[in-house]
């Protein structure tokens, strides 16, 4: 996002525009700032996936899933260790457990035909609840 800035001179990062100055070191720094926390969600995606498809390969005997499942292990891994490397290890490793778990559940309720319950929707929600206020307190809220 482009935000024009009063009074602020251009440093290089940006360009005058008339009387407004644009700067993008800003934007820049929020980005950087977000990506552990994109690296996290995305981990947390392929941790479903991987999931997923462990459940389809039928115990390792369907070569696809078997292959999709290591693809996305790999990956999920990966990006949870880009994460970790900005964001605190009980943060990062109970957010993307989270997201997998719930995740999953959710795939399994939509996908597979599972049993939704009262119990297992409360027990889904007691990880989302869990999730946000290890994020809240990361960001010093809680």
């Amino acid at each position: 996002m482009i935000r024009p800035v009063r009074g602020h001179s251009c440093n290089g990062a940006g360009t005058t525009l008339g009387s407004l100055d644009v700067t993008f070191q800003d934007d820049l720094d929020l980005m950087e700032d977000h990506m552990p926390w994109i690296y996290l969600l995305a981990a947390g995606a392929l941790e479903i996936v991987w999931a997923l498809a462990m459940k389809q390969s039928a115990g390792f005997t369907r070569t696809t899933p078997t292959i999709i499942m290591v693809l996305a292990m790999f990956g999920s891994f990966g990006l949870l260790a880009m994460a970790m490397a900005s964001l605190p290890l009980g943060t990062a490793y109970t957010i993307w457990t989270g997201i997998g778990a719930v995740g999953a559940f959710a795939l399994g309720v939509l996908v597979l035909g599972e049993a939704l319950t009262a119990q297992r929707l409360l027990a889904a929600g007691l990880i989302v609840a869990g999730i946000v206020l290890m994020q809240l307190s990361e960001r010093g809220g809680a």
